[in-house]
């Protein structure tokens, strides 16, 4: 059962898991006015990067970049917490919910925060001195990752580590 738990449940857990989370993402995004008005200033910015680009003949030279980036970024927030919290309860063979969904949540809604630590991005006045807007945007990354953490929980998650026997007078909660 671990080969073929390793070999289909995990990529299958993750196959739904990751997809599930960007739609969330996609959708709570739209719906809050400080994303969609990230939204749109990325699109903006795009567009005129791509004119631009196009103007000058160089747009091998912007797309890579560009598109790198967008893949990194999507790595950091879609795949990477989800991926790192299911690897880690499979390998101490944690079962618990609380865990898969709390333990990608919070690596989720860390992502951004780690980065802009790591690139020096920002006042460093803590909680006290954040936009409302912000926080927003952090809750919807938080629950994007226990979306994510949920669909795991719910395909693999549920079911790692040994087998618990249950002999027949001892009652079920």
């Amino acid at each position: 059962m671990t080969i073929l738990r390793i070999l289909f449940l995990l990529p299958l857990a993750f196959a739904f898991a990751i997809p599930a989370a960007a739609m969330f993402l996609f959708v709570a995004g739209l719906m809050e006015p400080a994303g969609r008005d990230l939204a749109l200033a990325l699109v903006d910015a795009l567009a005129q990067l791509v004119a631009d680009a196009i103007w000058l003949d160089a747009v091998p030279d912007v797309a890579l970049p560009v598109a790198w980036s967008l893949w990194r970024a999507s790595l950091a927030v879609l795949v990477a917490p989800v991926l790192c919290a299911g690897l880690a309860g499979e390998i101490f063979r944690v079962r618990s919910y609380v865990y898969y969904a709390g333990v990608t949540g919070l690596v989720t809604a860390l992502v951004p925060w780690v980065a802009r630590t790591r690139l020096g991005i920002g006042s460093g006045a803590g909680l006290r001195g954040m936009d409302p807007a912000e926080l927003r945007l952090t809750a919807i990354l938080f629950v994007t990752g226990v979306v994510a953490g949920t669909i795991y929980w719910l395909i693999a998650g549920r079911t790692a580590g040994p087998r618990v026997e249950r002999s027949a007078d001892t009652p079920v909660h």
